[in-house]
């Protein structure tokens, strides 16, 4: 029997998730809402239901709804399969299968049955068994680990939730595993789990269990949530307490069947200017009936034969209204439907944006909303596998006054390791990442601790790896003969410096709880031995604390303390760290006074008050050993025994040295780290202390003390904490590199240039977001950054935005930080204020870092975006389930198909395998399709006033009865056979600029999409003009130089609206696909020919097959009477060439006087030159870029602007 919820009295939801937006019964009343709202098809659907009624109409009843509902159908249909497609690959995920306890089954041989069960039948309360690498199906709280009972420490990976690629531990409650470490206990056992009500939150549990007489809290210790995967475990024995959309990262991901359904950004101009178009309609029909009211007053009252032919004003009215309603066709959206589909087919198409590595090519999973990626103006990225590579690289290392760049022992030859290092920045970019042939290596390190172990310098250099061997929470991965293959980690910092120490020399082969087994080695010697350090205690890293203790005892029995953590806290509790801060103290007031609280460029060592006065006064004397001798930082190395530093002197391993000697080592790591993160490396520094056994029970007596007191339990820790953690000797420093994926710098560079803001989202902790923040060049140098952290009180944090609001106004390139918890405050705010001064602050920003965020918050702060920036056009772009909120309330969501699966982006609108390839999405198809989009909307209603004024014109000459110029079949097929292949291929085809000038020159895009210059008001209204100029041309010229000609053979009506009919379908054809079209291509010439070609095919078929007994003289006419009459055909040319010059005569005028950036590109890709240096610099070959302003390049390194001349050569 399932168990019941007592919130509602029912079952508990069961564990299907369902990420489409439709069901069975919902799909046709959300479309109908969907595609009704188009203001054009609500128009024409009461324009159909008008025509229904019997009487009004004089064209018939049928012949508009039936084509609108089949319209409708193909975009619903569309719509459908697009959904279907999320259904399949839900469907996919719901049935994945995982191991229940089969209730129903007898346990034989006290063993507990096992059966298989797909996901989507699994209930609260169920018991499930978890195998390594599995996937959690639910939210589960753990009963024992590896088997049944066991309590040990397990380790989950987290990244789909939280974007973290560390490892967390967890662990089930004591009394929980003691109530079931028996099969006869666990048949027996009564244990009531309490847990708190479904949330999204991810960072806290409150709940409790209760077994027998105890109870127990619950912590998020001890619950796995959905998404999550098992790691160095064997398995695990769970229970469920939450599934399907009540897991959190489904509350999270609101992927529950009401996500947003998206309405591209040109919809509320579209609809603005169909009510326009509606207006004229409406106008044209008042005036054309009032019109024939005074003709029927004056006129047609004194004609005979028409005394019983007065038309009633109503169907006078509704008659116009009919006529003239077509203006607004019936094709708009289903043809720009079908354009949108083969945009987005190109868009699959483009080999540029596939990955041969991964082979994943780029895939668009709806084309509804292709213009909006020509608009952006905000991008929310995630870090983790959309920014980064999820990988680690251990780079370089400060020991005893010395850096040392790593170079990996394991690797055969010196070629091998400089092919896997990182190649020097080109001079575009930035200085070198790996290491020089001018620098030491770890290995010449290695090499020179086994020549002279006894040195001074070595015992400094073997306690450094020894700190690095030690002072971590991995765990090595063994085979059954010992063989360590990998280590998993808890984080991927610790990662890359354990599998460092293993190549110099310290491997971790073993771990427990207790103690950590290290083979040393060396390159003389394959193995010193093994030796065992006892773990007598774990301060753990958290985010406030930023550091992380180990307390050691040696194999001598000595005790060891060991912290590493960031510079800025480690540097204050050096033992010589206070004479140094009081050396220093006017130095250190002169920078604050200067700083008052901002941060320009790095944060890091130089805020630390501890050693500002190192900087400040520098011996010149104790240099480091590898000094710079030149402006490009060329370091030429010294031997050890060289340096300032005495090796001669015994430098016992107790870490006992001489003032001078730890002042100067202080120093020079101070240079060290500040340089390395200059270079973009994620620093560490280590430290020491050596104690006594008395020293170290006496703290651990205040240490048991401090975690078993209930009130004011975190501070009282914390004192015990800085008690253990005080007066330690530095032992080094080391430099990581976070690997941002293939060309992130480049890419974000060139989005800023296109002027979209780009934000970094991430659960990952604020040190590391804002390295990589540096890294990718979101954080400049020269930035201003303001940072808002764990404010609590919401009117102090009101107060920091305010004056951040102040600060921000001057600066010349801003970013804010700021992290969950702030975020947390701001948007529990009850009256909202905090929240709007908060939104205006990051608006000011030209970039925000967001840390420790939680998935719901990322989204909020993307609907605070679109909220109070109207015009904006947001985009969300990230790889894990944890993206799926913010993907979903962004405009455009791009889900990358990375290491944390598909969860992103099956919930997207397109996936790419890399970040490199959105300035190719956005700058170049992004810009195309807008511009494609734009020119197809005006030139359908350009097409459509231009004919059916003419109409309007003939009204004139017939009394305003309503009588059509033109007969009925060529009418029907103007939208269809004549002008709807023209507009489509402009539509499909356009190509103002080449993709090399657009990724050369980012800035352009700012200058369409982003400012509406390719749909707005103004465009429309000069495409208007032309439109009814062009309506008058082609009109009065059929009137005057044919009509009213006395040597006309045929001056039939058909005669005069064929020719007119013929004109306006050539000057379509002409004007989008000669006048409008930038690149031609046989594509275009083929439309040409069709369209023009069509016509005069038309007038065969209907000379040859037309009736007889009509009002227009068709049978015939074309191959007898006007078809053989010279001055029809010079009408014809006449009116096109006419035309045809107002077109061309407008827009060179306006093109030399008034030039828009892309005709200034335009003419730019005819010279050759230039077109090399755009295709360098869009392949990131060129050193050199060009402004937003054409004429003034600059070079990317001095930011100093190239004559046109030099840069033209």
């Amino acid at each position: 029997m399932p168990l019941i919820d007592e919130r509602t009295g029912t079952p508990y939801a069961g564990n299907w998730i369902r990420s489409n937006k439709y069901t069975p019964w919902t799909f046709v009343p959300r479309q109908l809402l969907a595609q009704f709202s188009k203001l054009a098809n609500f128009y024409l659907l009461c324009f159909a239901i008008m025509q229904l009624i019997p009487g009004l109409s004089t064209v018939g009843n049928y012949t508009n709804i039936v084509p609108l509902m089949v319209f409708i159908s193909i975009s619903m249909a569309k719509e459908g399969y697009d959904d279907y497609k999320r259904y399949r690959l839900d469907k996919e995920e719901n049935r994945q299968e995982t191991l229940i306890i089969d209730t129903a089954a007898a346990p034989s041989a006290r063993i507990l049955n096992w059966r298989t069960e797909q996901w989507r039948y699994l209930r609260v309360g169920d018991i499930i068994k978890l195998k390594r690498d599995e996937l959690i199906p639910a939210d589960v709280v753990l009963l024992g680990l590896a088997s049944l009972g066991e309590s040990k420490v397990g380790y989950i990976e987290t990244i789909a939730l939280d974007g973290e690629t560390s490892l967390k531990r967890k662990h089930p409650v004591k009394i929980v595993t003691e109530a079931c470490d028996t099969f006869e206990k666990f048949m027996t056992c009564s244990i009531d789990f309490i847990a708190e009500d479904p949330n999204p939150d991810l960072s806290t549990f409150k709940g409790k269990v209760i077994v027998k007489d105890q109870t127990s809290s619950l912590t998020n210790d001890n619950i796995i949530y959905r998404g999550s995967v098992l790691r160095n475990t064997s398995e695990v024995t769970a229970m469920i307490i939450y599934s399907g959309e009540e897991c959190k990262i489904r509350m999270n991901a609101r992927g529950n069947g009401n996500a947003r359904i998206k309405a591209p950004r040109l919809q509320p101009m579209l609809n603005k200017i169909v009510v326009l178009m509606v207006c004229l309609v409406i106008g044209l029909s008042v005036y054309n009936t009032l019109a024939y009211q005074a003709w029927k007053s004056d006129v047609e009252r004194r004609l005979f034969y028409l005394s019983s032919a007065a038309v009633p004003l109503h169907e006078e009215a509704f008659g116009f209204i009919i006529m003239f309603a077509t203006m607004v066709p019936l094709s708009l959206y289903v043809s720009m439907e079908m354009i949108k589909l083969a945009q987005m087919f190109f868009l699959n198409a483009d080999v540029e944006m596939y990955d041969s590595k991964s082979n994943i090519p780029f895939e668009a999973r709806t084309s509804t909303i292709n213009e909006d990626l020509g608009q952006i103006t905000h991008i929310f990225s995630d870090k983790t596998g959309t920014l980064t590579d999820n990988e680690m690289r251990f780079r370089k290392l400060y020991v005893a006054g010395t850096e040392w760049a790593h170079e990996s022992i394991k690797t055969s030859s010196r070629d091998a390791i400089e092919a896997t290092s990182w190649s020097p920045f080109t001079p575009s970019t930035g200085p070198s990442r790996g290491y020089t042939a001018a620098e030491r290596t770890t290995r010449e390190l290695v090499t020179y601790l086994s020549e002279k172990p006894d040195s001074a310098f070595a015992h400094k250099a073997k306690l450094m790896l020894l700190c690095m061997a030690l002072c971590h929470s991995c765990v090595p991965e063994v085979t059954q003969n010992g063989t360590v293959l990998d280590f998993q980690a808890s984080s991927p910092d610790e990662l890359a410096l354990v599998r460092a120490a293993r190549e110099m020399g310290f491997l971790m082969c073993s771990r427990d709880h207790e103690s950590i087994t290290l083979a040393l080695s060396s390159p003389t010697r394959a193995s010193n031995g093994r030796e065992i350090y006892d773990i007598l205690n774990i301060i753990d890293f958290s985010n406030d604390r930023r550091r992380m203790t180990v307390i050691v005892r040696f194999p001598d029995r000595r005790i060891c303390i060991i912290c590493k953590g960031a510079d800025t806290v480690i540097m204050e509790r050096l033992k010589l760290s206070r004479p140094a801060a009081r050396e220093s103290g006017q130095s250190q007031q002169r920078k604050e006074n200067a700083n008052q609280g901002w941060s320009h460029g790095r944060i890091g060592i130089d805020d630390n008050p501890a050693v500002q006065g190192i900087f400040a006064a520098p011996n010149t004397k104790d240099i480091n050993i590898f000094d710079p001798p030149d402006a490009r930082r060329t370091f030429v190395p010294l031997d050890p025994r060289q340096s300032t530093v005495d090796y001669g002197k015994e430098f016992p391993i107790s870490g006992k040295s001489s003032g001078a000697d730890s002042l100067s080592d202080i120093e020079r790591c101070t240079q060290s780290v500040n340089k390395f993160a200059n270079e973009s490396f994620r620093t560490l520094v280590y430290a020491y202390r050596f104690i006594d056994e008395r020293e170290y029970e006496d703290w651990k007596k205040a240490w048991d003390v401090a975690n078993a007191s209930t009130s004011n339990h975190e501070k009282i820790v914390e004192c015990a904490e800085e008690l253990i953690e005080a007066d330690l000797e530095l032992a080094g420093a080391t430099a990581i590199e976070d690997k941002l994926q293939e060309g992130i710098p480049e890419s974000i560079d060139k989005l800023c240039r296109a002027n979209i803001k780009v934000w970094m989202l991430t659960g990952d902790k604020r040190e590391t977001a804002v390295n990589i923040g540096y890294s990718c060049g979101l954080i400049k140098r020269h930035s201003t950054v303001l940072t808002l952290k764990d404010w609590n009180r919401s009117e102090d944090l009101g107060e920091a935005i305010r004056s951040g609001i102040l600060g921000l106004r001057t600066a010349a390139h801003s970013v804010v930080i700021v992290d969950g918890h702030t975020l947390a405050t701001v948007y529990k705010e009850p009256s909202g204020s905090l929240q709007a001064i908060f939104i205006d602050l990051v608006v000011l920003a030209d970039s925000v870092i967001c840390c420790r965020a939680q998935p719901s918050q990322k989204a909020q702060l993307v609907n605070g975006i679109k909220n109070r920036v109207p015009d904006s056009v947001t985009l969300a772009i990230g790889d894990g389930a944890n993206d799926i909120a913010m993907i979903q309330e962004a405009h455009v969501g791009i889900g990358i198909t990375g290491k944390e699966g598909f969860q992103a982006a099956r919930s997207s609108d397109y996936s790419i395998a890399q970040f490199r390839f959105l300035p190719k999405l956005l700058l170049v198809h992004g810009r195309w399709n807008y511009i494609r989009v734009s020119k197809y909307i005006l030139g359908t209603l350009w097409k459509e006033v231009v004919f059916f004024l003419t109409q309007a014109l003939f009204q004139r000459w017939n009394g305003f009865t309503g009588t059509s110029l033109y007969e009925p079949w060529s009418l029907a097929q103007f939208n269809t056979l004549f002008t709807s292949i023209p507009v489509m291929v402009l539509g499909i085809f356009d190509q103002d600029l080449a993709a090399t000038t657009l990724l050369a020159v980012p800035d352009l895009y700012e200058t369409m999409g982003q400012k509406n210059n390719g749909l707005s008001l103004r465009v429309y209204f000069t495409w208007m003009a032309f439109a009814v100029a062009e309506s008058m041309i082609v009109y009065f010229c059929m009137l005057t130089l044919y009509a009213h000609a006395e040597t006309t053979r045929d001056s039939t009506l058909f005669s005069m609206s064929d020719l007119g009919f013929v004109a306006t379908v050539i000057i379509v054809s002409v004007k989008l696909q000669i006048v409008e079209m930038r690149r031609k291509s046989f594509v275009v010439f083929l439309s040409l020919l069709l369209s023009a070609g069509a016509i005069f095919l038309w007038n065969i078929l209907l000379s040859g097959i037309y009736p007889l007994m009509t009002p227009y003289k068709v049978r015939g006419a074309f191959f007898y009477d006007f078809g053989r009459d010279p001055i029809w055909w010079m009408s014809l040319i006449f009116i096109v060439v006419c035309v045809y010059v107002l077109e061309i005569g407008v827009s060179a005028l306006r093109t030399a006087f008034f030039p828009t950036d892309t005709d200034i590109f335009q003419q730019l890709e005819h010279d050759e030159a230039y077109n090399q240096e755009f295709i360098e610099a869009a392949a990131f070959k060129s050193g050199e870029r060009l402004t937003k302003y054409n004429d003034e390049p600059i070079d990317a390194q001095t930011e100093e602007v190239i004559p046109l001349q030099d840069f033209h050569r």
